[in-house]
């Protein structure tokens, strides 16, 4: 007598789309996967589950084309000996090592998001209204907004981050946006009512067709070097 299980795995949205394009290129289904794995439980016993060292020599991701270009990430550094002669406000932002990561993560995504649109099977992205581009958020910026909801400025903030957003989704550049590399990333201070000047920012990349959120906070969180009073 056969019986029929049903299993249930929750994935954000970003690892289900890498998983499903994984399983795809090895000719394997969710399904399948999960039926061989019993199969051979069921043969062999338990499992253990373990990461295996590969023999193959993988290429640095830095260099993987398509996805982010090293260079962008650490080119708002000033020249060496010339950090003195740069007036303070004509600077590109020094990113903190996180914001940096999270600024990776997004320019990651907008390729990944550009190479499937470009493959012919960019139909099973969302679509944003015409004439709009699409917003899209990095874990890291997830993270960071998890603050607004235990601040005291809470409306100002969102009233201050929903401004931002509708310059963004209406292909805008929102005033005080500056390089924050040599590639289309943003720092972008924001200005809730009642709050000093400079007191929370966004870091975001601009895409063809979206703009990824990377990182939301206060400037001392997201730079390497905060603004001087």
């Amino acid at each position: 007598m056969l019986k029929t299980y049903t299993f249930s795995i929750t994935l954000d949205e970003l690892e289900a789309r890498r998983a499903a394009e994984v399983l795809h290129e090895s000719g394997l289904t969710a399904e399948g996967v999960i039926r061989l794995l019993l199969e051979r439980t069921a043969r062999e016993g338990a499992l253990p589950i373990r990461k295996t060292r590969s023999r193959v020599q993988r290429q640095p991701a830095a260099a993987i084309p398509g996805l982010f270009v090293q260079g962008d990430l650490f080119s708002s550094l000033p020249p060496a000996g010339e950090a003195e002669s740069f007036p303070e406000a004509a600077r590109i932002p020094r990113l903190s090592l996180v914001t940096l990561a999270s600024l990776q993560d997004a320019q990651a995504i907008l390729r990944w998001r550009a190479r499937e649109r470009g493959s012919g099977d960019g139909g099973l992205l969302s679509r944003s209204p015409a004439g709009t581009l699409e917003l899209l958020e990095t874990k890291q910026f997830r993270i960071d907004k998890t603050r607004i909801a235990s601040a005291p400025e809470r409306p100002a903030i969102i009233a201050a981050l929903e401004a931002v957003f509708t310059d963004l989704t209406e292909g805008r550049t929102p005033p005080g946006a500056r390089p924050a590399g040599s590639g289309s990333a943003q720092y972008l201070p924001i200005h809730p009512a009642g709050m000093p000047e400079d007191a929370l920012a966004v870091v975001y990349e601009a895409g063809d067709a979206e703009i990824c959120l990377a990182r939301y906070g206060s400037p001392s969180d997201i730079l390497a070097e905060p603004p001087k009073d």
